[in-house]
C-alpha cells in the first residue's frame, strides 16, 4: 500500500501537471517545475523496481498490490512519455500477472492488452518491446482471450465495410486463373495462390529467437514516434471513423495483433492449443477476400506455426 501511495502521488509529476484531474487524460502536460519532475520521475521508478523484486513468484504481494489497487495504477504507466517508465512498469506488470489468473484478468479488464500491443516495435534492441511481449505471454488465456476478441472485432469491422483491399493489389488486374468461378473478381484466385506460394517457399526451420523477431516486423501504426510516444490508434469499431476509415484502422489492428498471436503460438504450447480451439475459425476467416496481401500471409503463417507441431508429433 505504501509503495503504491508513492507511485500515486507522483503520477501527476511524470505526466508534468500541476495536479491531477480526474478528466485530464493521460500524457497531457500542464508544465510544472523541470527539477520537481525530474525527481518525482526518479523516486516512482525506484517504487516500481521495489514492486519488480517484492513481486516475483510472491503469491501474496501479487493480491496485495491488486486488492490496493496497483494494478490500474501501474497499468498507467504504459501510456507515459517517457520509455523507462513504460518498460518498467511493463516489467513490473509481468511479475504481478504471472502465475495469476486473478492479476491476469484485472488488467486485460483495464485495457492492458492494447496498451501492451502499442508497446511492440519491430525493432530487434527494443527491450521495451521485449518486455511488453513477455507480460502479454504471463497474461495467459486472459490476454490471449482478449487479443482473438480484438481480431474478431477487427475482421467484423473489414465484414460490415464491404471487403476489398484497403491498399492497391497489385494482382487485382491479373487474368483470371484456371478454373475460377465467374462469379468471382479479376484476380481472386491467383490473390491467394500467391500468397500460398510465397508462404510455402519460406523455411519453417527457424530458430525460437528468430521467429520471435519477425513477431516484431512491419507493425503500421505500431511504431513509436520521435518523441517517445507509442503511436494513437482509434478502435476499428468508432462509430465516428467513415468505412474507409474504419477498414484501415482495422487493417492496422490486424498487422500488429497478428504477429504477436505468431509469437505466442510459436513458443508457447498453452496458447497454441488455446489459439487452435477457440481462434481457428477467425484465422480462416482472415483468408477471405475481405483482408488484404499482407494479412493473408500473417493467417497462413500463424496457422502453420498453430498446426505444425500437432502435425509433427502425430507424424
Amino acid at each position: 500500500a505504501g509503495r503504491a501511495a508513492v507511485i500515486g502521488s507522483h503520477w501527476s509529476a511524470t505526466k508534468g501537471e500541476a495536479s491531477p484531474s480526474p478528466s485530464s487524460p493521460i500524457g497531457s502536460p500542464t508544465g510544472t517545475d523541470p527539477a520537481a519532475t525530474e525527481g518525482g520521475i526518479e523516486l516512482t521508478l525506484y517504487a516500481i523496481m521495489a514492486l519488480v523484486n517484492l513481486s516475483y513468484c510472491q503469491a501474496e504481494v501479487q493480491e496485495l498490490v491488486r486488492t490496493c489497487g496497483g494494478i490500474p495504477l501501474l497499468h498507467q504507466f504504459l501510456s507515459s512519455p517517457i520509455d523507462q517508465l513504460r518498460k518498467t512498469a511493463a516489467f513490473c506488470l509481468g511479475n504481478l500477472v504471472r502465475d495469476s489468473p486473478s492479476n491476469a484478468r484485472e488488467l486485460v479488464t483495464h485495457g492492458g492488452v492494447e496498451l501492451l500491443l502499442r508497446c511492440v516495435t519491430d525493432e530487434e534492441d527494443d527491450e521495451l518491446s521485449k518486455t511488453a511481449f513477455s507480460t502479454i505471454a504471463h497474461l495467459g488465456e486472459p490476454g490471449l482471450h482478449q487479443l482473438l476478441q480484438l481480431m474478431q472485432d477487427a475482421i467484423g469491422t473489414l465484414e460490415k465495410t464491404g471487403g476489398g483491399h484497403s491498399e492497391p493489389d497489385p494482382l487485382r488486374g491479373m487474368p483470371q486463373g484456371p478454373g475460377q468461378p465467374p462469379d468471382q473478381p479479376p484476380g481472386a484466385v491467383v490473390t491467394m495462390r500467391e500468397a500460398l506460394d510465397e508462404i510455402c517457399e519460406e523455411e519453417f526451420d527457424e530458430t525460437e529467437e528468430q521467429e520471435l523477431a519477425a513477431m516484431q516486423q512491419a507493425h503500421p501504426g505500431g511504431r513509436q514516434q520521435p518523441n517517445g510516444f507509442p503511436s494513437e490508434r482509434r478502435s476499428p469499431q468508432s462509430p465516428h471513423l467513415r468505412p474507409e476509415a474504419a477498414r484501415e484502422a482495422a487493417v492496422a489492428q490486424l498487422q500488429l495483433l497478428l504477429p504477436v498471436l505468431n509469437g505466442l503460438v510459436y513458443s508457447h504450447d498453452l496458447h497454441r492449443q488455446v489459439c487452435l480451439r477457440e481462434g481457428l475459425s477467425q484465422l480462416l476467416a482472415l483468408l477471405s477476400d475481405a483482408a488484404p496481401l499482407l494479412v493473408h500471409e500473417q493467417a497462413l503463417h500463424l496457422l502453420h506455426n498453430a498446426f505444425f507441431d500437432k502435425v509433427h508429433h502425430a507424424a
